[in-house]
């Protein structure tokens, strides 16, 4: 009986993170603006390709930083509730929630924006010339980052946002 119960725990131990849900946020899409005058701040979208949901309060705090990825300049996404499996959420790269109105006005014209949750980080504005999304879930100086995702020269694609898994 002893050798059994041994058995079953290590069994558990080696298998059982395999089934575990787990949080699996990835960056889709980024817009760097356009040249001349934006019409929008930057922004990007997560989605959450995992098995549980990113729950503010409950999971670690998220932040952003671009392709500096460095720690001390990182800003801590605000206005999420939760990213759920499947689910895409939208961060505008802003510290003034009157960019949040402008931005529903300018791009609610063009896709349906109903339902989907709109967050944003007080932080480095996207480059034109190639630049990256750095995410960290917990204290980016305790923690490394979860994600990094980079465009291109945004010349290519001026005024349009780049898809990652185009």
């Amino acid at each position: 009986m002893q050798k059994n119960i041994h058995f079953l725990s290590l069994f558990f131990l080696l298998f059982g993170s395999f089934t575990q849900a787990q949080i699996n946020l990835q960056v889709t899409e980024i817009f760097s603006g356009q040249a001349g005058t934006d019409l929008t701040k930057d922004w990007f979208e997560i989605r959450n390709d995992g098995t549980e949901a990113w729950v503010v309060g409950a999971d670690p705090d998220l932040y952003y930083d671009d392709d500096s990825a460095a720690p001390a300049e990182a800003a801590l996404i605000e206005g999420l509730v939760d990213i759920q499996p499947g689910e895409t959420v939208l961060v505008l790269i802003t510290g003034t929630m009157s960019n949040l109105t402008i931005f529903n006005d300018i791009w609610g014209s063009v896709i349906d924006l109903t339902g989907i949750e709109i967050g944003y980080a007080d932080g480095s504005n996207l480059g034109s010339s190639g630049d990256a999304v750095t995410i960290w879930m917990g204290m980016p100086n305790t923690t490394l980052p979860i994600i990094s995702a980079s465009y291109p020269d945004a010349s290519l694609f001026d005024g349009q946002s780049y898809d990652l898994e185009l």
